[in-house]
């Protein structure tokens, strides 16, 4: 009996750690410049000289601490984030459905029809992995937009059977989703900008 005890409290443990983990709870606090790790200039200083709004960011997302940047430049609204030490995790682009690959588009909106019996995108970012960028600048060339481990990172908004919830997914390239929270705001500075 004690053993069938034993066994049920540990199965319990490993569910809820695992929907623990599904879950975004993040909060972004603006912060000046002078608070944002010097590290993380020498990725994207170049970009500083012809950017607009420029805001920097603090991040708590569930036991993760990240630093984030985010502008304008040439009419895309981009969003870097660092780790705490000032090390480049990923960049993001904003990006509208038009400017998504066709096949990759088709595919996650298949996997939203079937994910949710309505659903409405709020936004879509391109996400860069570090490895593409250097010299100082993250700015997203033509030959960068089309490398195989571009990722798209979309917040949606959609109707499940318990009502409407919000989901921050991640897709590679051809549209296959990679990994899914469901979305708890904290704060809307991240959805605004």
């Amino acid at each position: 009996m004690i053993r069938k005890y034993i066994i049920a409290t540990c199965i319990t443990i490993m569910v809820s750690n695992s929907l623990i983990c599904q879950v975004k709870n993040e909060k972004e606090y603006r912060i000046p410049k002078s608070k944002f790790p010097d590290k993380a200039f020498s990725y994207f200083h170049k970009d500083l000289e012809t950017a607009r709004r420029v805001r920097y960011y603090f991040e708590i997302d569930n036991d993760s601490i990240s630093y984030e940047a985010k502008f304008k430049q040439d009419g895309n609204l981009y969003s870097i984030e660092f780790d705490s030490e000032g090390n480049l995790e990923d960049v993001e682009v904003q990006t509208d459905e038009n400017e998504m690959d066709s096949n990759a588009s088709s595919n996650i909106h298949e996997y939203l029809d079937s994910f949710f019996k309505k659903h409405r995108i709020i936004k879509i970012q391109r996400q860069f992995p570090p490895s593409i960028f250097g010299n100082g600048t993250v700015r997203i060339s033509d030959e960068r937009k089309s490398i195989d481990n571009l990722k798209y990172e979309i917040i949606v908004a959609g109707r499940k059977e318990k009502g409407f919830e919000r989901y921050e997914m991640l897709f590679n390239n051809l549209g296959n989703l990679l990994e899914k929270r469901k979305f708890v705001v904290l704060g809307y500075d991240h959805i605004l900008y």
